[in-house]
């Protein structure tokens, strides 16, 4: 459910191509829920994902881009576009001191990844960086907005957390950030995003 978890861009998907092999070599019917494809970077496991694919009951893909895909690997019947599953869960906002955020006009929510490293060159991502840490800086002294840092996955390998904790050290206004603690459900993560005026 959920993610990219069908893409090699940080090592091949191992334990979700063994689950599904084996679900399917048991003859357990498997379903894809709200998942992105594209083409892996190792040949060897893009034909493994499309055997897994081809003999999935049924996938349900999030984006037109991942069914225009899926069509040209000749995988058609078993796929259907759907809403993210993201959209239709409920927010749980439990865990949240909302005491905090009364004094902030504007909450903005950042949503920080150190994915796109692996699609620039090292001095743009630099320029890249920077960008955010001035724009969410000009934020809080120009706009005096509160500042939601939330990694964008907690799995699997790229340093989520790590880098949104690099972009809270530099912003440097202490009062005015926050990340959420280590270990909340996805309901409650939404339900941090849902107290966000804009979410980036």
């Amino acid at each position: 459910i959920g993610g990219d978890m069908f893409i090699d861009d940080w090592g091949p998907p191992i334990l979700v191509m063994k689950t599904i092999g084996l679900a399917q070599s048991m003859k357990i019917k498997t379903i894809i829920w709200g998942q992105s494809f594209w083409e892996c970077k190792d040949i060897k496991v893009q034909k493994r994902i499309i055997h897994i694919l081809k003999n999935c009951d049924c996938i349900l893909t999030r984006d037109k881009d991942s069914v225009e895909y899926l069509s040209s690997m000749g995988i058609n019947d078993n796929v259907t576009l759907t809403a993210d599953a993201a959209f239709l869960m409920e927010s749980n906002q439990d865990v949240i001191d909302i005491e905090m955020f009364n004094s902030s006009k504007l909450i903005v929510g950042f949503n920080g990844s150190p994915i796109f490293s692996s699609f620039m060159d090292k001095s743009s991502q630099k320029v890249l960086i920077q960008s955010f840490i001035s724009f969410l800086q000009k934020l809080i002294d120009e706009q005096g907005a509160f500042i939601i840092l939330i990694p964008h996955d907690s799995y699997p390998a790229p340093n989520e957390r790590g880098f949104v904790y690099e972009i809270n050290h530099r912003i440097d206004r202490p009062t005015s950030t926050l990340i959420p603690p280590v270990g909340l459900t996805a309901p409650q993560i939404k339900g941090y995003i849902k107290y966000c005026d804009y979410f980036i």
